[in-house]
């Protein structure tokens, strides 16, 4: 980002703050459809489903530890943000350190979302599938806005764009076929978790919701990113 005044950075990193916060509601609305996850929630996910169960390896057993989702975000997150660092080496930017607080505070802000939409629960009938579908689409809405503000600020990145855009730099790849990658590799790595936790696929982790953030999330970023010329007026200072 270009200087500019104070004003304006606060005005930035402000707005940059309540997109984390809608696409939050977008993620937690997601998971509550008990439809499947996300591909970037997917590990996190998972991984708080599985609290306190015990698994064996290797002649080492360990306890999957009970943390919320949001905090298993954040440790994920921490990861991505590290992963940054060694493919790009001293290509690293120092300012993209400030990630680390960009995946703290989505991911607390997961586990607020988590809690205020807790009352989204819907029965197995047929109106209460229907209720899940509209409901996920919603959030995919949601996150597609959540995520055109987020890029509109111009200000950090989230961990996980934040290693795709370091993958297409090391790789030569597009942007958008190094997001296709990565978001394939945690689906792959979810299904895997899924089998070692609990033995079976399990729908309401990795289902139709996951297939369609795949595709539907991007398709709402891009419907919104061509209707938020109203908000450049409100973060510049003339």
């Amino acid at each position: 980002m270009e200087k500019c005044p104070v004003s304006e950075v606060l005005r930035r990193y402000g707005m940059f703050t309540v997109s984390l916060f809608i696409m939050a509601i977008g993620v937690a609305l997601t998971l509550r459809s008990d439809l499947g996850s996300s591909a970037i929630s997917l590990l996190p996910y998972t991984w708080s489903l599985s609290s306190n169960i015990h698994i064996g390896m290797l002649g080492f057993t360990f306890t999957v530890p009970s943390w919320s989702v949001g905090q298993y975000t954040i440790c994920m997150n921490t990861i991505l943000v590290l992963l940054q660092i060694v493919l790009l080496k001293s290509g690293f930017p120092k300012i993209q350190l400030l990630q680390m607080g960009t995946g703290l505070v989505f991911g607390l802000f997961i586990d607020l979302a988590m809690w205020l939409t807790s009352w989204f629960v819907w029965d197995s009938s047929i109106s209460g599938y229907l209720l899940r579908l509209v409901q996920l689409l919603a959030a995919g809405a949601i996150i597609g806005f959540g995520t055109a503000c987020e890029v509109r600020c111009n200000v950090l990145l989230l961990p996980g764009e934040g290693f795709c855009a370091a993958l297409s730099k090391v790789t030569g790849m597009d942007f958008g076929k190094a997001k296709i990658y990565n978001d394939t590799t945690l689906v792959v790595i979810g299904i895997l978790f899924c089998f070692l936790f609990f033995e079976t696929w399990k729908w309401n982790i990795v289902g139709i919701a996951t297939l369609i953030s795949m595709v539907y999330v991007g398709v709402m970023v891009r419907f919104f990113s061509f209707r938020l010329n109203w908000l450049d007026a409100v973060l510049r200072v003339d």
